[in-house]
């Protein structure tokens, strides 16, 4: 099972803040004033994803490393006026959430927080995986899972830390456009 989502920003000239450096735009020519605005998104769109992928490792406790890994970024150009960050995954195992085996079951900590998990064992064959019984006898037996990274990256924390830094490039614009045109 794998899982894909992503989140995207997309320059619209009707945007606020955009409409300051339109006619800064104008003179530079068509290819060039896309130009600048594919840079500003990409530097804008850049410190999202470092900040998505902060947030994503913050939430989970899943290593830094495991969530760059994970994500990839689309960059804009000058055609394409959209920069956009995909996260591709599959369920975390508990198994690298630090379990340990109790008398009421296993203790682990996905997302960043230790609990236990009733009626569960770890099985040191399968990798050290936490599974649970489906039914009183022996078997059949399910794996448990932890955090998803492209379901993780669409939560509240990770989309809000997106639009944050993407709001940001309305700012970023103006200044970009005035070092261009040498103001």
């Amino acid at each position: 099972m794998r899982l894909q989502d992503s989140i995207t920003v997309r320059i619209d000239l009707a945007d606020k803040g955009l409409e300051r450096v339109g006619g800064g735009l104008s003179t530079l020519g068509i290819y060039h004033g896309r130009l600048i605005m594919s840079d500003a998104l990409n530097k804008a769109g850049d410190l999202a994803r470092t900040q998505v992928r902060r947030t994503i490792s913050k939430e989970t406790a899943l290593p830094y490393g495991r969530i760059v890994a994970e994500t990839r970024s689309t960059r804009s150009n000058p055609l394409k006026l959209t920069y956009r960050i995909d996260a591709r995954g599959r369920p975390t195992s508990l198994s690298e959430f630090k379990p340990r085996e109790t008398a009421r079951g296993v203790s682990a900590a996905p997302w960043g927080q230790r609990r236990i998990f009733p009626g569960t064992f770890i099985v040191d064959s399968r990798g050290g995986d936490v599974f649970k019984r489906q039914t009183p006898s022996r078997f059949p037996i399910t794996r448990l899972w932890g955090p998803i990274v492209p379901k993780e990256m669409v939560r509240e924390k990770p989309v809000a830390e997106f639009e944050k830094v993407a709001a940001r490039l309305a700012e970023q614009l103006p200044r970009q456009l005035a070092r261009d045109l040498k103001l």
